[in-house]
């Protein structure tokens, strides 16, 4: 499996980089793209070097299927899920942590201030999905995995944001040849966290969503099934899990 981490957080100090590194049989590989200069508040902000850099990396990926046929991109912050599309009008400043939390739905998200009007969080969402999605897309990244928002989601393939395929019949088979699949998985996978997890149906491109304290794991042996698991904390217990089949 390649995977390659991009930090879109701007809050972070992190040095820029851009490294990768591979298994000496080409077997796996995985990338890192880390830079306190990316701020997709504006498309802009994520194309230059950074852009370049991540065509590059997952243009090889690409042509090395043979050797390494799944590609996972991870970032701290999403670019799907139906609590991100629920709260596309709030604050992209509290959404990104530049504003103390409150308790307002889960600490991510609150509105601008009374009175002022202010950047949203779909004015950053956006701007993420113009500059990386079209990247993702060309080079067939098999799943887009995030964070952040305090909650579980894993969608069906999705090409331009859209939902290709869905069967409700048999919602834990995806069509690994539909497109992206974009998973959430911020809701508290602390190992010994107490509480546990709920998951549900939702609308379509949605799959499924959920909540309570959980990790999210993946197992492949092969390259025509990727399976994932999403792990309640602490017992275990493995509350959904599906499989992207290709071929």
């Amino acid at each position: 499996m390649h995977v390659v981490a991009l930090d879109l957080n701007p809050g972070k100090l992190f040095p820029k980089v851009g490294t990768a590194k591979a298994a000496s049989d080409g077997s796996a590989a995985w990338s890192l793209w880390n830079s306190s200069e990316i701020e997709c508040r504006a498309p802009e902000d994520c194309h230059g070097s950074q852009g370049a850099w991540l065509e590059q990396d997952l243009a090889a990926a690409n042509a090395n299927r043979v050797n390494v046929p799944w590609i996972l991109v991870t970032s701290h912050y999403p670019l799907a899920g139906t609590m991100l599309e629920e709260n596309l009008g709030m604050s992209a400043d509290h959404y990104l942590g530049r504003e103390q939390y409150t308790a307002d739905r889960d600490g991510h998200f609150a509105a601008c201030k009374a009175g002022q009007s202010c950047a949203t969080v779909g004015d950053v969402v956006r701007a993420q999905r113009e500059a990386l999605i079209p990247i993702l897309e060309k080079y067939r990244v098999d799943v887009y995995d995030a964070g952040h928002v305090h909650s579980y989601e894993a969608s069906y393939p999705m090409s331009n944001m859209s939902g290709t395929v869905g069967d409700d019949s048999n919602p834990n088979i995806l069509n690994g040849a539909g497109g992206i699949v974009y998973i959430t998985e911020g809701n508290g996978g602390v190992p010994g966290l107490n509480g546990s997890n709920s998951v549900a149906g939702c609308t379509f491109p949605c799959r499924k969503t959920g909540t309570g304290g959980a990790y999210g794991r993946f197992i492949t042996h092969n390259a025509s099934v990727l399976m994932y698991e999403h792990v309640e904390n602490p017992s275990g217990r493995v509350t959904d899990s599906w499989a992207l089949v290709k071929g």
